[in-house]
């Protein structure tokens, strides 16, 4: 389940942090299956500060949870 704040998944999952890959396979997956919420983070607040964009991309995320739970 998502939704934590200051998660530094969520932090991976916006940035696209190169150093969560393949090897790191737990992660990897989660960033799969979040990638529609950061997609939609994207739609919603790219204009807006990264401080808000990783808010936005928590609350998607728990969104996505819910979804799929």
């Amino acid at each position: 389940m998502f939704g934590h704040a200051d998660c530094g998944g969520i932090h991976a999952l916006l940035t696209g942090d190169p150093a969560i890959d393949e090897e790191h396979i737990f992660i990897h997956r989660w960033l799969q299956i979040a990638d529609e919420a950061r997609r939609r983070t994207l739609i919603i607040a790219r204009d807006r500060p990264i401080e808000m964009q990783l808010r936005i991309l928590e609350q998607e995320t728990i969104k996505t949870s819910l979804a799929i739970s």
